[in-house]
């Protein structure tokens, strides 16, 4: 709300700090605003909704902090509630009635006079590309709202890395059919920035446990040898080492070798 995101002087001295060297273009303050925020409050859990609160602590909802900003800077933006995933990724029940859709994740639609207006969601994982639009939520319904008044629209597509998952390693078949691969893998678009957010808020000793479960999910079928995170990176999605095994992994096919892929089972 805006009482949540309301201008104090703590906030416009913050806003000063972020925009000291970076001129009169909207765009550029808002985009100045956004690296400023992300790289402030490290921690998004807190259930303190007020950005003043927020920035002092440097914990907390990171999007209310940056509405506040926007706010403070003079940089136009509305309001908006959007449908969490578009109607074919959403897998509750169906509303009853036609126009009942539920419109339960806030965003901003920021327009700067001089660039091109973006979306930033409230659930935008730390470090995000600017303008990140998750591929589950391209072309949901959404309210954007202005005054007393909404306009129901539909999201734009997906922009930034797909999701899914990329790796590249090396596979070596011994001479008893039993198969080595040594594997370099990452989570792809907004879902592994997210799981990398997560993943730096727990304890070092216990992310030795998360690459062997994502190795596992991975390589279902395999022996996990070894697994470690690759490094957490602000900005970095989530990524794991691997070296896994499986004994009759080649099947001999006529005067053909055949291998199956290590790849996880699609859900």
């Amino acid at each position: 709300s805006r009482r949540q995101a309301r201008t104090t002087a703590p906030i416009a001295e913050a806003v000063s700090e972020a925009l000291a060297e970076v001129g009169d273009s909207q765009d550029a303050q808002a985009r100045a605003l956004h690296a400023f925020v992300h790289d402030t409050i490290p921690s998004g859990r807190s259930r303190n909704n007020d950005a003043t609160a927020i920035l002092l602590t440097k914990q907390g909802p990171r999007f209310v902090l940056y509405v506040a900003m926007l706010e403070a800077a003079g940089i136009p933006y509305r309001y908006a509630l959007c449908a969490n995933t578009r109607e074919a990724f959403d897998m509750g029940p169906r509303p009853l009635f036609l126009g009942e859709d539920r419109y339960d994740m806030p965003a901003v639609f920021v327009e700067p006079n001089d660039g091109e207006a973006f979306w930033v969601f409230a659930d935008e994982p730390r470090h995000a590309p600017i303008g990140t639009m998750p591929s589950s939520r391209a072309g949901a319904a959404a309210l954007l709202l202005d005054g007393d008044h909404f306009e129901l629209i539909r999201l734009p597509g997906h922009t930034g890395t797909l999701p899914g998952f990329s790796a590249m390693g090396k596979l070596t078949l011994g001479s008893d059919g039993k198969a080595k691969v040594d594997a370099s893998m990452t989570i792809e678009g907004s879902q592994g920035l997210m799981a990398a957010d997560q993943i730096r808020q727990i304890d070092t000793n216990r992310r030795s446990l998360v690459a062997r479960n994502i190795a596992s999910q991975f390589l279902q079928g395999w022996t996990v040898d070894s697994a470690d995170l690759a490094p957490l990176d602000e900005g970095r999605p989530l990524g794991a080492n691997l070296t896994a095994t499986k004994r009759g992994a080649a099947q001999q096919l006529d005067h053909e070798l055949a291998l199956t892929l290590p790849l996880p089972k699609l859900q």
